[in-house]
């Protein structure tokens, strides 16, 4: 059985798509505007506040409104802002929709051992294994990454 932790926030930014050459579409090439919707999912090791909910989304809403928040995204896509979220907070999924309409998610594949300044006791044990970076996007077809999980939290 598997138990995860669930945030949903939304955010206001810009983003473009540079390189669009699709008939109709090319609206696309100059920064427009979204409210970007997010779902996290984060596993747990057990049922009793492993990782507690409002500490974690505080914790990706102060690194959002840094770094995303009302500021121009340049080319990056729903599936690259899910990936880097995942990738970030060593999160099992992520969700990022245009304006609740359309969007991405990214799953993890395999198990993600918390690394948390977000959890009652700790640094879990055995963080530093290999695991997490495995992750596929969907719907646009799978990625497949086997890279040491470092915990860096930057884009690959």
């Amino acid at each position: 059985m598997n138990t995860r932790i669930i945030i949903n926030f939304q955010f206001e930014a810009l983003h473009s798509w540079p390189e669009c050459n699709l008939p109709g579409l090319e609206y696309l090439r100059t920064p427009h505007r979204h409210v970007f919707h997010v779902e996290m999912k984060k596993e747990v090791n057990h049922d009793d506040r492993d990782i507690e909910f409002i500490n974690f989304k505080s914790a990706v809403l102060r690194w959002v409104r840094e770094n995303w928040e009302g500021k121009y995204l340049e080319g990056k896509s729903c599936e690259m802002m899910a990936r880097h979220l995942l990738k970030l907070f060593d999160c099992s999924y992520v969700k990022v929709m245009e304006d609740g309409e359309n969007g991405a998610e990214v799953e993890g594949l395999g198990s993600h051992i918390p690394r948390c300044p977000y959890t009652r006791r700790g640094t879990v044990p055995g963080n530093q294994e290999e695991s997490g970076d495995n992750y596929r996007v969907t719907p646009h077809g799978a990625l497949s990454s086997k890279t040491r999980n470092t915990g860096a939290g930057v884009f690959g």
